[in-house]
């Protein structure tokens, strides 16, 4: 008898009936006509996140931490996976053709919007998070092949792909460049049907798949960034009837988390691989690339901190001390009910961000495929625009957001295990050292606060003293409102006094030419990008769950703690910001 699928849990559906723009989100995705309506579009979407929340329980769950303690080995240049999750977890998804939900269905995938495939991908991540690592690259690769490949390279990869008959790998990282891509010394050089790459990478998430989608440099006299390429790399070719290897797995790592996913160095010796999309455009890919990789890297940490809270409450119910289950302390009460509330919190700023992100390639899509002549060509610019907008905002500072709060959560459900949580005799242990490691793969916790800051700065205006006065407006029209619209009036004053106070003397250093300033009031914003990014997140999740709660009166106390939990936090990352303390500027430029 099948378990209950329980991965899809009351807030999952919450948003799923009553958040989500379905009807916007399926007019881009799905050709509906008499015989197949929203309403049965909606309940066929719910219906496979139910069936696949069942797998993940029934297949992966129970192995977790067997394949933990298994781990990955590298034998004759093979890896080695668990086989927990080679023959349950990739035999069941793969059963279940699920394996490209978010592929158009002419390239062999499901074609639903790619919010499903993160729904899903965030129940594998509580059962497996190791196993979402291998899961995502299926879906993950096809969909770049997808956009920036060629109709020859589509055809011949994608169905492989989605079929699991091959899996796939991103090779950017390189020993030298790690965030600094301008560092990446991998060479293509063109030959006459393909390109051969030279290099090696490291750090390469499943890099024993089949396909590696490779940043190289294409142009060997372009500086920094310019002439960086992607290419499709096979790791095996056909050569005279025979199959030959075409890169080799020199290492695996031995690591603190997800052990059971193999994180390989990889070595590309005039390996023979094909141009994605245009020569040179390898920083443009890498950027969807990325921006879809984050995304996912924050779906993973909201399952790992949704099952370590699952446990953590389990465990406090079962466990008796002075009378009463644990559970029925103060402490540990109010600990569970931060925990519950930040991960509400989270669930809902990852799923709009999801959202922005489905819509800004669902816009894009129908503009570059557009054979209607009645659509509207200049509203679906506008539309692409605005949302492309909006998802490359938000993405940084959700990934920012929910990976810090993911360890945080994580280490709380250790701490409610007492002693219990510091063995391995429970989970609790595994959820912390698999929490870790979201901050920082796919661009550490302080990359996002630099391009969280970069956008921030692009977007406030050119005179920012102006917003004083706007400031000043808010004030007043909060004396009509909510408490929880007045706390958010209060968190965007904040927000804006602190941009204004990074903004101003960079203003004014380019309006007089001097450079040493300038450079001085770059470097201040970026000792600040942390506190910033927090003072956003914090600001727009308080947004988000007050917009839910004037719908949906149950919203109301996740809004309401929400923002009693941040409001200090907010003010007080305000304050040191405008504190202009510039002691670690003059460590960093003593002799």
């Amino acid at each position: 008898m099948a378990k209950k699928s329980y991965f899809l849990n009351d807030d999952i559906q919450f948003h799923f009936k009553n958040t989500i723009k379905w009807k916007q989100l399926v007019s881009l995705y799905e050709n509906l006509d008499e015989k197949v309506t929203l309403d049965q579009t909606i309940e066929i979407y719910y219906d496979t996140l139910k069936e696949l929340g069942i797998i993940a329980a029934n297949e992966l769950e129970d192995t977790a931490k067997e394949n933990d303690k298994t781990g990955v080995e590298l034998r004759d240049g093979k890896i080695i996976i668990p086989q927990g999750i080679k023959k349950n977890g990739l035999k069941a998804f793969k059963d279940a053709e699920a394996l490209a939900l978010n592929i158009k269905p002419e390239y062999g995938g499901v074609g639903m919007p790619g919010l499903i495939n993160m729904i899903n991908t965030e129940m594998i991540s509580m059962a497996d998070p190791a196993f979402m690592t291998i899961y995502a690259f299926y879906s993950g690769v096809s969909k770049t092949l997808e956009i920036f490949g060629s109709d020859e390279l589509k055809k011949k990869y994608i169905p492989l792909l989605a079929k699991g008959e091959y899996g796939g790998s991103m090779s950017l990282t390189e020993p030298d460049a790690g965030s600094d891509l301008g560092k990446i010394r991998t060479i293509a050089e063109k030959k006459k049907d393909h390109w051969e790459i030279s290099g090696n990478k490291i750090f390469i998430t499943n890099g024993g798949g089949e396909l590696s989608l490779v940043l190289a440099r294409s142009d060997k006299e372009a500086k920094g960034t310019k002439g960086l390429s992607m290419f499709i790399v096979p790791r095996f070719l056909e050569k005279n009837g025979k199959r030959v290897q075409n890169f080799s797995i020199e290492t695996i790592e031995h690591k603190l988390g997800i052990k059971a996913s193999p994180t390989c160095g990889l070595l590309f010796d005039k390996s023979v691989g094909y141009l994605v999309g245009q020569e040179g455009a390898g920083l443009k890919q890498m950027f969807f690339l990325m921006n879809e990789a984050r995304l996912g890297v924050s779906v993973q940490a909201l399952g790992i901190a949704q099952k370590a809270y699952d446990e953590a409450k389990e465990y406090a119910s079962e466990r008796i001390q002075f009378g009463k289950p644990i559970i029925k302390h103060e402490l540990i009460a109010d600990k569970l009910l931060d925990m519950e509330t930040d991960i509400k919190a989270m669930r809902s700023f990852i799923y709009k961000a999801c959202e922005y992100e489905d819509l800004k390639e669902g816009y894009r899509d129908k503009l570059e495929n557009l054979r209607d002549e009645k659509e509207d060509k200049s509203l679906l610019k506008k539309k692409y625009s605005e949302y492309k907008y909006l998802a490359r905002d938000m993405i940084p500072i959700v990934k920012y957001f929910v990976t810090e709060k993911c360890i945080q959560i994580a280490r709380d459900g250790l701490q409610i295990h007492g002693g219990n949580g510091y063995t391995t005799d429970y989970a609790a242990e595994m959820h912390l050292r698999d929490s870790i490691i979201t901050t920082i793969y796919e661009g550490t916790s302080q990359i996002q606060a630099l391009l969280a800051l970069n956008n921030i700065l692009k977007r406030s205006g050119i005179f920012p003293f102006v917003q004083t006065f706007k400031n000043l407006a808010k004030r007043i029209r909060s004396i009509f409102t909510s408490s929880l619209e007045r706390n958010l009036i209060e968190a965007e004053i904040q927000f804006s006094r602190a941009v204004c106070y990074l903004k101003r003397p960079f203003i004014f250093a380019k309006l007089f030419r001097n450079k040493e300033k300038e450079q001085a009031a770059v470097s201040y914003a970026m000792l600040c990008a942390e506190r910033l990014t927090r003072i956003k997140a914090y600001m727009t999740i308080s947004k988000i769950l007050i917009d839910e709660s004037a719908g949906f009166k149950q919203r109301k106390p996740i809004a309401r703690r929400f923002l009693r939990n941040y409001m200090p936090e907010i003010k007080k990352e305000s304050k040191i910001i405008r504190s202009g303390d510039k002691e670690t500027l003059k460590r960093i430029n003593a002799k």
